[in-house]
């Protein structure tokens, strides 16, 4: 393949468009791609490229680990458009939104562990108006022994005070 061959956008955009997300691009079509949408005023046309290259190739490096940032690529070194999106989204978002994807679907187990002696609480809200009122009113009384306890231990550790003072 020649280096420093012209890349005509649209005809890549009408390619995507045409072939969805399936459609294999090679690193210079992704880069020219995202590159034309990232440039600013102070990046000519060939450094945005170099620099959109770069981070592909790093990507790449890092493979198809997607928490690490990784591109997966074909074994020929072509990307699929469902990957680029993917990626390019998480590092540019709301600039590749409109780039054709797959729904993405993965397995989870979920599991959980109680080791012998945990003890297990089984909350659970009730059903009712009057049950709910129930609940408050235990609340509420379970609430007051506690402020009465409180004052109780205070007023004592006061006393205990006043007495190791007048020793």
């Amino acid at each position: 393949m020649s280096r420093n061959k012209r890349i005509d956008l649209e005809v890549v955009l009408a390619r995507i468009n045409h072939e969805g997300p399936g459609a294999l691009l090679t690193r210079g079509e992704v880069a020219a791609l995202i590159a034309s949408r990232v440039m600013d005023d102070h990046d000519s046309v060939r450094s945005a490229r170099n620099c959109v290259g770069m981070k592909l190739d790093r990507s790449r490096e890092r493979g198809e680990d997607v928490c690490e940032g990784g591109l997966a690529c074909r074994p020929d070194g072509r990307f699929t458009v469902d990957e680029i999106a993917r990626w390019a989204n998480r590092e540019y978002p709301g600039i590749f939104a409109d780039l054709p994807t797959m729904p993405r679907s993965g397995y989870v187990s979920v599991t959980e562990e109680l080791s012998m002696g945990q003890l297990v609480k089984d909350d659970a809200l009730p059903g009712s108006v009057e049950a709910c009122h129930e609940l408050i009113k235990q609340m509420r009384a379970a609430h007051d022994r506690l402020l009465a306890d409180t004052q109780a231990e205070r007023t004592e550790r006061k006393r205990k005070l006043v007495e190791n003072f007048k020793k």
